[in-house]
């Protein structure tokens, strides 16, 4: 099936890159997925992932620990535990699957991948890319606790910042793939 895939992408460059950015996506996002499911205690559970290669909950701990450094950056003292930042006046904000942007990255992932460029070119749009949405993530987070230490946590809660933190991610993205094939290109 590869050499189906890398033949694919020799005779037609558009359908090639199209083939390959969906195969790479797929491969990323449900590999992802598929980890949570077997680091996290039920069903199919191999503690040895969980205990010591478990790269989702690093990222986790990363986002969870810019999201303190950024608050404390605004006067609120804050600490975080293995799933939540919790401010100095209770405001808790939880971190779970869903927040760790783990579709967008798969998305800018398998773009930059799959797009014919340098090899040089795809790791540095890798990482500032990867960068990028990190950062909007943790501002997000940030915002979030933030808003919730000051204000009435019910009437904001109801808003579904996830839909808007996606929509305004994937707009960025957009921007970022636009740019990247208008260099490529130009």
């Amino acid at each position: 099936m590869l050499k189906k895939i890398l033949q694919l992408k020799t005779a037609n460059p558009i359908i090639g890159f199209a083939v390959g950015f969906i195969a790479i996506f797929l491969v990323l996002y449900f590999g992802n997925q598929f980890f949570i499911g077997i680091t996290a205690p039920g069903n199919i559970y191999i503690e040895f992932l969980d205990s010591h290669l478990n790269y989702i909950n690093w990222f986790r701990t990363t986002l969870l620990t810019a999201s303190k450094f950024t608050t404390e950056l605004f006067g609120h003292h804050s600490t975080i535990n293995k799933y939540s930042i919790v401010l100095d006046n209770g405001a808790t904000i939880g971190i779970v699957y869903a927040c760790l942007g783990i579709g967008i990255l798969s998305v800018w992932w398998a773009f930059v991948l799959s797009f014919p460029q340098k090899i040089d070119a795809k790791i540095k749009y890798l990482f500032l890319g990867s960068l990028f949405i990190v950062i909007i993530n943790v501002l997000r987070i940030s915002a979030l606790a933030l808003i919730f230490s000051k204000q009435s946590t019910t009437q904001y809660r109801e808003i579904n910042h996830h839909l808007i933190f996606n929509i305004a991610c994937y707009i960025l993205v957009f921007f970022m793939m636009k740019r990247w094939i208008d260099k490529a290109i130009s």
